[in-house]
């Protein structure tokens, strides 16, 4: 799990989560946040039930995968793969900062595990597998 933000950074971030939310027309359910990988992103529910992600680099350095990657495998993987549909996004610069904001889908359900490995003896059903197997062949 990554380790919280410094202080400075996170209510530099929470300050531009607003600012997305506001420029989106959305209303973030404040309730739970998670924060990447030393505040370089921040995420939340909205209280329409849709996902935001911000995403921050330094004003000018800004591009490459993670920057607009989800955008660009939004329009490049078939509509029958299963994920968390991108709806939009927004971007603007303050100071030293480049900023991404992202809106996603939000899937309902619960996840396979709260950490990055799933748990010891984890059994998932020929249904999950089948559909795992479509997916991959549908972007092969």
């Amino acid at each position: 799990m990554p380790s919280p933000p410094d202080d400075s950074t996170a209510r530099r971030m929470r300050h531009a989560h607003q600012q997305a939310a506001t420029a989106l027309a959305i209303t973030l359910d404040s309730t739970r946040e998670l924060c990447g990988w030393e505040g370089r992103s921040l995420s939340g529910a909205t209280s329409d039930g849709q996902w935001l992600r911000l995403l921050t680099a330094p004003a000018g350095g800004a591009r490459g995968g993670s920057w607009d990657g989800p955008e660009a495998a939004e329009k490049a993987i078939p509509d029958t793969v299963p994920r968390p549909r991108f709806h939009t996004a927004h971007e603007w610069a303050e100071e030293d900062h480049a900023y991404r904001a992202e809106l996603y889908e939000r899937i309902q359900g619960s996840s396979l595990s709260d950490g990055p490995l799933p748990p010891p003896g984890l059994r998932l059903p020929d249904a999950w597998w089948i559909s795992l197997k479509a997916s991959l062949a549908a972007i092969a």
